[in-house]
């Protein structure tokens, strides 16, 4: 549901460029639901240059935008906007295009956030939460995710090292003579059932994590704050 969102959010994007290209500064974060109550409420540049400054002002405010010192800015940015196009055609067909994407984009908001309430109460009754959480780098999405990957099962896995060849972040050590090459697995396993993404997507930033300063951020990727060096055999990244 997440990748069907960033999907719909970026023909959103490239629709709104074609016939309102104002609206991607305007409008806020896209995927979002101020963004998409924004164009629903105005879904062309001639229907917020019709609105009052108080009904623009209403609706940042009651989204929560506090724009400060930017919304006097932004008010005469409204009203000095000019039309990409003037084609009735291409508008009639945009707009149509813009409600089909926004209904669906409110519909996936709706059910990712369902989704992530259940995981956050599961994750907080689970008796292993707190093995997870101690992890370095783990935080509030990537330990569910971890947890879900590892499983329950206590004897699924022996050692470390199987956990290591069984997501693929193992380094492969390939040796001919007095030739070693080490690379990275090119191959793994998904998590069952065949619709979990790969092991070793949750098992990549964690590793990173654990070799220097790193920061997970909301999405589950590791972003390092260490200038990249040489390559590493399990992962490719320095």
């Amino acid at each position: 549901m997440v990748d069907d969102r960033i999907c719909l959010t970026n023909r959103l994007q490239a629709l709104l460029k074609q016939y309102f290209p104002q609206a991607l500064g305007w409008a806020g974060e896209l995927g979002s639901l101020p963004a998409i109550d924004f164009l629903a409420r105005w879904p062309r540049l001639e229907t917020i240059q019709e609105a009052s400054p108080e009904e623009v002002r209403d609706f940042y405010r009651s989204h929560g935008c506090r724009l400060g010192a930017r919304l006097p800015e932004r008010l005469p940015e409204i009203v000095a906007a000019r039309p990409l196009i003037t084609d009735r055609a291409v508008l009639t067909a945009s707009l149509t295009m813009l409600q089909a994407l926004l209904e669906r984009l409110r519909g996936l908001i709706a059910g990712i956030t369902s989704f992530d309430r259940q995981i956050e109460a599961s994750y907080g009754r689970h008796p292993d939460k707190e093995e997870f959480n101690s992890l370095p780098g783990a935080g509030p999405v990537l330990a569910p995710r971890l947890l879900a990957a590892f499983g329950a099962d206590r004897e699924l896995y022996q050692s470390a090292e199987e956990i290591q060849c069984f997501s693929g972040i193992a380094p492969v050590i390939k040796r001919s003579g007095k030739t070693k090459f080490v690379h990275c697995s090119l191959a793994c396993p998904v998590v069952r059932p065949p619709e979990f993404p790969r092991i070793r997507q949750e098992f990549d930033p964690l590793s990173r994590a654990g070799r220097g300063p790193t920061t997970i951020n909301s999405g589950g990727v590791a972003t390092s704050t260490t200038k990249r060096s040489g390559p590493w055999p399990t992962s490719g990244h320095g």
